[in-house]
């Protein structure tokens, strides 16, 4: 057995074919969990690349050098018996979506480098996705699982469109990073600088050829390739982020050589851990992650000031450890593992916060986190750490209010989340280099200043979005259920004689006082036309000011029945402010959606006011 860490080129620039067994799977990684990401790890190490080489004077060398490897996973690998005239033929015992995964990718750049500056660039790619002076089959680097050849030797031969008799990711997959080469190729890179395609061209070149790397695990034709393949594959659990930084660090600690170092720092930092609430997993759009590698996730963000993909997390922390190392006399990995300590009783407070009823934060979180939080964790994990360094907590409280009023609004208009973790690391760069009393002003003035889906939505968008756009069916039931609870408190404190404003109000049932089946009891006004006037009904009933929360949910006769019968219902459940004008009608019509509706609007303005824009 042999092991090695090789390049691209390195493993597809000889005349060899590795063939994936007749036990091995079919092609199954998809753009949500792996191309997506992969694609991300191309760009940005072509992009520090380039920015490598602008700063050493155009010196290719140092710059791919000093640029960081892309670690891609081990494959395992097993030369096959021929004879020296045949193509070398080698099984792929583990790691075959990699290998399929990286030819799909290589072939793309050719076909898109090619038809962008001309063959002769594309020289280099052609080179590992063909064999030389073979005819057939052979002349692929990969031969695939069955079930994909067909659709392979298109991708590879006649591009990604594929065919009705082809159906396959591999088609997909090629097409999709085809797209994503050509676009960044013709992007803007960077607004001070002018870099021509072809200076990208070789960027993503030498990216694909020589900064990203498998580990190789080569067997003899004799080694048990099956036994190899079981342990690989066994049950048992990978290091996660946070696995790695813990044994980073301690093992460091070690190597620092005061005496007990590393087991003070298990003891004083890292036993905090084993409360079992660090281990709970949380769903974050495709991945499942523990609260402690999020959270990690979140720190290592906010010291960088910089955006950290979840696939990243232990190298750039490796990475920080060594920058502070070689840039500050005082550092210690002791120092390092203080701040974590210290930002993670911060974190783990948020939910404190939030289940205790915390007055000035609790509905913060509760709110916020249904709304997109988790892309501002960095930036407001920050700012909670300078109530250390002097942030007086008023002021804190008004800046969180501006960041809910901001990601509340985004919500109520159905402006998607994509981008907010970028923006929080463009807001933490601005607010860190300013004092304490322009952090709010900074912030606001930012905030109101973005276009686009970063923006933050005008009195007049939510406006729209309250009284002539459906809320239900188009804003999720959690989002209705906060925002129609956080009116509900705002009402309660105004009255001193309130049920306590910690009641959990959000585990309450959004209810349509008119329902939506509303044909056979409910008839629209006389004198409406017909086509509008259903139309109209159709969408007023699934606007907010025809939504209200109750202790639970009518059964479906009296969801569904005359309004006399409901109202009835509704005096059922007493104690919350935003029915009290819905039970004293008489009639609930049309006109009484839209007047209940304009006064939700207005506590709504209130609650969640944005302020002008002001310059910087």
């Amino acid at each position: 057995m042999k092991v090695d860490i090789v390049t691209f080129k390195e493993l597809f620039q000889k005349d060899v074919q590795y063939q994936v067994p007749i036990f091995q799977r079919e092609y199954v990684w998809t753009l949500e969990n792996q191309w997506e990401v992969l694609w991300e790890d191309i760009q940005e190490t072509a992009e520090e690349y380039l920015k490598k080489l602008k700063k050493l004077d155009n010196d290719r060398a140092k710059a791919q050098q000093r640029t960081r490897r892309h670690f891609m996973g081990a494959v395992v690998l097993q030369q096959k018996q021929g004879t020296i005239a045949d193509t070398q033929k080698c099984d792929i015992i583990d790691g075959q979506q990699r290998i399929t995964t990286a030819q799909l990718i290589l072939d793309a750049a050719r076909d898109v480098i090619g038809g962008t500056l001309g063959d002769r660039r594309a020289k280099n790619l052609e080179q590992l996705v063909g064999n030389r002076f073979v005819e057939g089959t052979d002349r692929f680097k990969l031969w695939p699982a069955r079930s994909d050849r067909d659709a392979f030797r298109y991708a590879m031969t006649k591009g990604d469109e594929g065919s009705d008799s082809t159906p396959s990711g591999i088609c997909v997959a090629h097409g999709y990073f085809r797209d994503r080469i050509e676009e960044w190729l013709n992007s803007d890179f960077d607004a001070d600088d002018t870099v021509t395609v072809e200076k990208k061209a070789h960027a993503l070149e030498t990216t694909l050829l020589g900064l990203f790397e498998f580990v190789t695990i080569d067997l003899a034709v004799d080694d048990d390739s099956n036994i190899i393949f079981e342990v690989l594959n066994a049950r048992g659990t990978p290091l996660s982020p946070a696995d790695l930084i813990k044994n980073y660090i301690l093992y460091t600690a070690e190597k620092e050589g005061r005496q007990g170092s590393a087991e003070e720092l298990h003891d004083k930092v890292w036993g905090q851990f084993l409360d079992p609430w660090w281990s709970l997993e949380v769903r974050q759009g495709a991945l499942i992650r523990t609260q402690l590698d999020i959270f990690l996730n979140y720190w290592l963000a906010s010291a960088l000031t910089k955006e950290i993909r979840s696939s990243r997390v232990y190298p750039e922390f490796v990475e920080y450890v060594r920058e502070q190392s070689q840039s500050s006399a005082e550092y210690s990995i002791q120092t390092i593992a203080g701040e974590i300590n210290r930002y993670s009783k911060i974190y783990h407070g948020w939910y404190e916060y939030a289940q205790d009823g915390h007055p000035a934060f609790g509905g913060f979180f509760r709110r916020s986190w249904r709304c997109g939080l988790g892309g501002m964790s960095p930036l407001v994990l920050w700012l909670f750490a300078q109530r250390d360094h002097g942030l007086p907590e008023e002021e804190l409280v008004r800046i969180v209010g501006h960041i809910e009023s901001f990601l509340v609004r985004r919500a109520m208009c159905r402006i998607n989340t994509a981008g907010l973790n970028r923006l929080s690391v463009t807001l933490l760069g601005r607010v860190r280099e300013v004092d304490d009393k322009q952090i709010l002003h900074t912030l606001t003035s930012t905030l109101t200043d973005m276009q686009g889906t970063l923006r933050w939505p005008t009195d007049d968008e939510v406006e729209q979005a309250v009284l002539e756009q459906p809320m239900y069916g188009r804003v999720g039931v959690d989002k209705i259920r906060m925002i129609l609870a956080a009116l509900e408190e705002q009402e309660r404190r105004k009255d001193p004689y309130s049920q306590s404003v910690a009641e959990d109000l959000e585990k309450r049932t959004v209810e349509h006082v008119m329902p939506r089946a509303w044909h056979d009891n409910w008839p629209p006004p006389d004198g409406t036309n017909h086509e509008n006037g259903l139309a109209r009904r159709n969408l007023l009933v699934d606007t907010l000011g025809n939504l209200t929360l109750l202790t639970g949910k009518l059964n479906a006769f009296i969801s569904n029945g005359p309004w006399h019968v409901k109202r009835e219902a509704f005096s059922e459940h007493p104690g919350l402010y935003i029915t009290q004008d819905v039970q004293k009608t008489q009639e609930w019509s049309d006109d009484a959606i839209q007047n209940r509706g304009r006064n939700l609007l207005y506590e709504i303005l209130k609650t969640w006011p944005r302020p002008s824009s002001e310059p910087l």
